[in-house]
C-alpha cells in the first residue's frame, strides 16, 4: 500500500497557475474585482496551458473568481479525472469595491499606486478590499494547506498578486508585515514576471522551498 506525502516531504512540488487572459486584463471596464471572464484568447491560452500540465493534476485548487473558474474548466475538461476544490487562493484586491465599477486597468493605475506609495501593510482603502497584512496572513495560511497536502500532483490555478506572495512567503520563510518588507515584497512582485497562463513550480528540499523559471504559454494564434 503506497504511503500518503505530504506536499512539504522532499522532493514534492506544486504547479502554480495564474489563469488566461481576462477582460480586464484586456482593458476591457469592469463591474467589480471578482466577474472579468477569459477573452477568446485567454481561453486559447487556458488550453495550451492544460496541455502542457505535466504530471497530470490530481488535485485541481481554483479560487471563486471567474477567470480562475474558466482556466480550471479547461484544465479539467483534458485531466477529468483530477478532483477540484476551492481555496482561498483570490486576487488581492487592494482597492475597494466600488473603484472596479465602470473602471479599466489603466483607470485604478493612479490608486493602485497611491496604495503602494503610502506603504501602509494595514491600510483598507474601503469596503471590498484587503490590506497587505491580511495578504500576507491568507496566503501563509493556502502555504500550511498545501504543505500538508498529501494528493499526488497538485495544481493551484490562481492570481499574479496571490501567487507572488505565496512564493515569497514560501522562500522567505518569513511573515511578519511592515513598511519595509512591504517594500520588499513589491519589488518582488514587479520582478518575478508572472504572464497570463503561466505556470510555476515551487518545490521542498532539505526543508527548503525552490522555485523553477516561468514557463509560458500566453503566446496563441490570432
Amino acid at each position: 500500500m503506497k504511503a500518503h506525502r505530504s506536499i512539504e516531504d522532499e522532493g514534492r512540488e506544486i504547479q502554480l497557475v495564474r489563469h488566461g487572459e481576462s477582460q480586464a486584463n484586456a482593458g476591457w471596464t469592469a463591474k467589480d474585482a471578482r466577474s472579468p471572464a477569459l477573452t477568446e484568447r485567454g481561453l486559447a491560452q487556458a488550453n495550451r496551458l492544460a496541455s502542457a500540465l505535466s504530471p497530470k493534476p490530481e488535485l485541481l485548487i481554483q479560487s471563486d473568481m471567474v477567470r480562475s473558474q474558466q482556466t480550471a474548466e479547461r484544465i479539467l475538461a483534458l485531466h477529468p479525472n483530477a478532483r477540484s476544490v476551492t481555496w482561498p487562493v483570490h486576487e488581492f484586491t487592494p482597492l475597494s469595491e466600488a473603484s472596479y465599477a465602470g473602471t479599466t486597468v489603466a483607470q485604478r493605475s493612479e490608486a493602485s499606486r497611491s496604495y503602494w506609495a503610502e506603504g501602509d501593510p494595514w491600510s483598507v482603502s474601503g469596503p471590498g478590499a484587503e490590506s497587505f497584512g491580511q495578504l500576507i496572513a491568507r496566503a501563509n495560511v493556502v502555504l500550511d494547506r498545501l504543505k500538508q497536502e498529501t494528493s499526488e500532483n497538485v495544481v493551484v490555478v490562481s492570481h499574479r498578486k496571490f501567487l507572488t506572495a505565496l512564493l515569497w512567503i514560501a522562500l522567505k520563510g518569513d511573515t511578519r508585515v511592515s513598511r519595509r518588507r512591504m517594500q520588499r515584497y513589491r519589488a518582488f512582485d514587479q520582478a518575478i514576471r508572472l504572464p497570463n497562463a503561466s505556470i510555476v513550480r515551487l518545490r521542498w528540499e532539505a526543508d527548503r522551498a525552490w522555485i523553477s523559471a516561468v514557463s509560458r504559454f500566453d503566446h496563441v494564434d490570432s
